[in-house]
């Protein structure tokens, strides 16, 4: 199966997509028991929402 952003878009493969979004979302739930839980259910659950919605447009890579 493939989905089709729009038509300027490229293809996106479907099992790619699910396979990076699971483990993202297996990676921030990770990051939450290493730092001892120290957010809320609810707070994580909304990150993770702006998270997966976000459109990226712009990232830049800096050195140390």
């Amino acid at each position: 199966m493939h989905i089709v952003m729009d038509d300027s878009a490229r293809t996106i493969d479907y099992e790619i997509m699910l396979s990076y979004r699971m483990s993202a979302f297996v990676g921030v739930i990770m990051y939450w028991a290493d730092t001892d839980f120290k957010y809320s259910a609810s707070y994580m659950a909304e990150q993770v929402m702006i998270q997966t919605n976000q459109n990226l447009n712009y990232i830049e890579f800096k050195n140390r």
